[in-house]
């Protein structure tokens, strides 16, 4: 809430104020451990960086 406060305090009206966005899951966290989508998030990565690669390669960049 003092972060809040603070950004209001300061009426920054530029891109900072999406910041405020990331207290929303914050605030709606139950306590409770997700899914374990573990291994689909470190898979994601190394494979979307792969898939811009092949496109790059094939466009000719």
């Amino acid at each position: 809430m003092a972060a809040i406060a603070y950004h209001v305090a300061m009426r920054n009206m530029g891109i900072y104020w999406f910041g405020l966005l990331g207290f929303i899951p914050v605030l709606l966290y139950n306590g409770k451990r997700g899914k374990g989508l573990k291994w689909l998030f470190y898979t994601f990565y190394p494979g979307h960086l792969l898939l811009i690669w092949i496109i790059k390669t094939l466009i000719g960049l």
